[in-house]
């Protein structure tokens, strides 16, 4: 996978690291969860996800978003809820079109939701996890203790 999940897709899918991706979720019952939060625009966006029907796996929803992320009219570096409704509501479309552009043109209650899930994930202060044993090389210790050095001279 060449591209992250927010915080909110990774819970409306019930995921934290390590987690079995190949785990089946009712698409129905996903819908609500999915429209709920959004105050005002809750109703045209179940409507939107209306027709969702049968279950797939997360392994599934994830890398069907990661088809149609290069396309996407609004977020194309962080898989949101906002993809995934866009997913679910043009499910049937591309099943019968077979092209993963159209899942991606633009939607105005599900782009602003990728935009703030990616405002949210990107904000300042925020420290991603990283692989691996970054920290235990030695070349690395002393990189950032150089420059925490610099930074905390500059205050």
């Amino acid at each position: 996978m060449d591209f992250q999940l927010s915080a909110a897709l990774a819970s409306v899918l019930g995921l934290r690291q390590g987690d079995d991706f190949s785990r089946r979720i009712d698409l129905p019952g996903l819908a609500p969860r999915l429209a709920g939060p959004l105050g005002n625009r809750a109703s045209a966006a179940a409507t939107l996800l209306a027709e969702v029907s049968g279950t797939e796996t997360c392994d599934g929803l994830v890398r069907d978003i990661g088809a149609f992320l290069p396309f996407d009219s609004a977020v194309r570096d962080l898989a949101t809820t906002g993809h995934l409704m866009k997913l679910l509501a043009r499910r049937t479309a591309y099943q019968k079109l077979r092209d993963w552009r159209i899942v991606g043109l633009p939607n105005e209650i599900f782009d602003r939701v990728s935009w703030q899930e990616r405002n949210d994930f990107f904000r300042p202060g925020v420290c991603h996890t990283f692989d691996g044993d970054l920290f235990r090389i030695p070349e690395v210790v002393e990189m950032l203790a150089r420059e925490g050095r610099i930074i905390g001279m500059s205050k």
